[in-house]
């Protein structure tokens, strides 16, 4: 007898991502790229400073480390995560609030990681997480970090790298004829070249740099931790390493450019200098590789106890899935659209209870406070009823869903950014407005003042300025008698434009980098002669300059320059060149669009209206040798500003011009 058997194929499982699914999936991508793309377009245009040229590498960096671990990824059950959903919305007006009124790039760019993870997190689950967790938050190593905080770091390690280069330059010198000394970030080399000797100064341009390429250090060595197959010890030791080996580096790199020196200077500059910088990668790499080799030297791994491969994902349990149609999809985008309409409402009413200029002034701070609450509460009721009203947690129907959530809260979010931008006319990407005059017009000579001469600067150290829009020069007063405190007066003045970060150069800054001794940073108000700057019928104050302004003034007289105010609030660093010597003065203050400032920080946050669509700053520092009484110092700087300023503002732009258009000439 024989058993007949029929064998029935098991059901064909439906595949996670279904059409719909896919639909949802490029709709929250697109939604998301829409909701920042200010910020991925700033971080992009970052990437061209030698300094942070490795933005561009790590979205890469982070795409290869999902690519490594695809089955992993895959083999992680899907599952919405509604406690995520709260966190993106929150970096959505994080993100928000940086445009405005924070303004902070930086952590602008941060909120955008945050709300991808969360994105991530939301509708993929916490198990997913656990393999997305690392290239989500390396991709903050693609966030410019604010020049405030990045050089005030820079340089301290800066220091370090100056002293191990100078040690590593003495001991070259022990085998040549060549002699190494040095001050804060500065070396010197002394050599005999061609029958004479020569003095070099090495790396002052880098003062006010910050250690080059360090956060390009940091993110490679970070990356080699994770890439490959470590422990978790590991993996911390190799980050902890990261500035040490970035700091080695550079000893390395700026003892190869002292070596250079002492052959040729003109092969450590320009793009050979940038070429050894980028080469420096290399022996980075093998130092990070090298400790990892030894790491795994010293304890030995269990390779059938090291975890292999993912398991295969579990099979599906009885039941159909809940089927996904179009409706799941409309479903989603119109409950995640109503999610960022009342929480938008919230924000809004929020701000126009606490804000010192509300978006809309006809509510009282009252009834904002009181829709502010009903907002809430509307939101948090929409939170709670979410879970309930999805088809379901997991699955294609729980992925569909909860991507078309995310996608209609983001999508309504991003129309509503751009829409609230427009209606203030906000710009986010300022345009470059060219100075009227070039500033090497300024004049020789000016009442008592005439020029000595221009003080040198290297093309390094116009790199590391990041402008050749400026004048470093020498004046003297002739009132004065030869060799008295006073006579000679250095005056340097830089211009920027289509910049809104904080100015990083200031002598409180790049003088203690470069190994001078602070004292102290004090305000100090500038009053000016009221008889060359007479005050205004419409504002302000106005003065005559020698340079004929090429588009006539409101009243046509194109010489005729116009200052906000007469007394200038300025900082006043006190420094020592050396220990021995008396206290020197440096005082300095920015122009930008058409106000005075006293601080970097002052033009970050006063400097530029987000109404303005062009931007400009420069900063005016004059320093009196040998005046010690502060007193003296501001009656001697502003004594100066009276005879050079009207000119100074002859050369910037005319912000009443450039708000009605008639500059730049020609723009549109």
């Amino acid at each position: 007898m024989t058993r007949v058997s029929t064998a029935v194929a098991p059901p064909t499982p439906r595949p996670l991502i279904s059409p719909t699914c896919w639909v949802a999936s490029i709709a929250v991508s697109a939604a998301f790229v829409w909701m920042f793309w200010e910020i991925l377009r700033r971080s992009f245009h970052f990437s061209s400073d030698p300094n942070w040229s490795h933005i561009v590498i790590v979205p890469l960096i982070s795409g290869y480390y999902v690519f490594q671990h695809k089955d992993r990824l895959a083999a992680a059950p899907k599952r919405l995560c509604w406690p995520a959903l709260p966190v993106l919305a929150g970096a959505i007006y994080l993100y928000l609030w940086w445009i405005y009124p924070g303004r902070n790039d930086m952590f602008r760019g941060y909120s955008a990681v945050l709300a991808l993870g969360a994105l991530l997190w939301f509708v993929l689950g916490s198990r997913a997480m656990r393999v997305l967790w690392f290239p989500v938050l390396y991709l903050g190593f693609a966030v410019k970090i604010s020049d405030a905080i990045w050089s005030r770091i820079a340089e301290r390690l800066q220091d370090v790298a100056a002293k191990g280069a100078t040690i590593a330059l003495e001991i070259y010198a022990a085998f040549t004829n060549v002699s190494v000394a040095n001050h804060g970030n500065s070396i010197t080399l002394r050599f005999f070249r061609d029958g004479a000797w020569v003095e070099e100064g090495l790396n002052v341009a880098e003062a006010c740099a910050g250690l080059r390429m360090l956060m390009a250090f940091v993110a490679l060595g970070v990356a080699l931790a994770f890439l490959f197959d470590r422990p978790w010890w590991q993996r911390i030791a190799m980050m902890a390493v990261t500035v040490p080996v970035a700091v080695l580096v550079n000893i390395g790199r700026v003892a190869a450019l002292g070596v250079i020196y002492t052959f040729n200077k003109e092969y450590a500059q320009g793009d050979f200098h940038v070429f050894v910088g980028l080469l420096m990668l290399i022996p980075a790499a093998g130092l990070f590789m090298l400790l990892g080799w030894i790491m795994n030297q010293i304890i030995i791994r269990d390779e059938n106890a090291a975890p292999g491969k993912a398991p295969a994902a579990a099979a599906a349990g009885p039941g159909q899935p809940t089927p996904v149609g179009v409706g799941t999809l409309i479903k989603g985008l119109l409950l995640g659209g109503l999610l960022a309409l009342v929480t938008a409402g919230t924000y809004a009413m929020f701000f126009n209870s606490f804000s010192g200029a509300p978006l809309i002034e006809s509510l009282t701070p009252g009834v904002s406070k009181a829709l502010m609450g009903l907002g809430a509460v509307l939101g948090l009721g929409l939170l709670l009823s979410l879970p309930r009203l999805a088809p379901a947690r997991q699955g294609a129907a729980g992925l569909t869903f909860g991507a078309a959530v995310a996608a209609g809260l983001l999508g309504v979010s991003a129309a509503g950014q751009h829409s609230v931008l427009a209606w203030q006319e906000a710009v986010l990407f300022k345009k470059e407005v060219p100075a009227r005059h070039h500033l090497s017009r300024l004049p020789l000579q000016a009442g008592p003042y005439q020029f000595v001469r221009d003080l040198p600067i290297s093309s390094d150290e116009i790199e590391a300025l990041g402008t050749e829009e400026f004048i470093s020069r020498v004046y003297e007063d002739t009132s004065i008698n030869q060799g008295e405190p006073g006579r000679l007066i250095r005056f340097h003045v830089t211009y920027y434009t289509g910049m809104v970060d904080t100015v990083p150069h200031v002598p409180d800054r790049c003088f203690v980098a470069a190994g001078i001794d602070s004292v102290v940073l004090d305000d100090q108000t500038l009053r000016l002669s009221p008889d060359v700057f007479r005050a205004a019928d419409a504002g302000g104050f106005t003065a005559r300059s020698t340079l004929r302004a090429p588009v006539a003034a409101a009243d046509g007289e194109r010489r005729r320059v116009l200052l906000p105010v007469r007394d200038i609030a300025t900082k006043r660093f006190t420094y020592r060149a050396e220990p021995a010597q008396p206290d020197q003065h440096v005082t300095y203050f920015f122009a930008a669009n058409g106000k005075f400032l006293a601080s970097p920080n002052a033009v970050r946050l006063q400097g530029f209206d987000i109404r303005d669509a062009y931007s400009y700053y420069a900063k005016v520092e004059v320093a009196l040798i040998g005046v010690e009484d502060p007193q003296e110092v501001a009656r001697g700087t502003a004594r100066f500003l009276d005879a050079f300023l009207p000119d100074i503002m002859a050369c910037f732009p005319d912000w009443e011009q450039v708000r009605a258009g008639d500059w730049p000439v020609g723009d549109e």
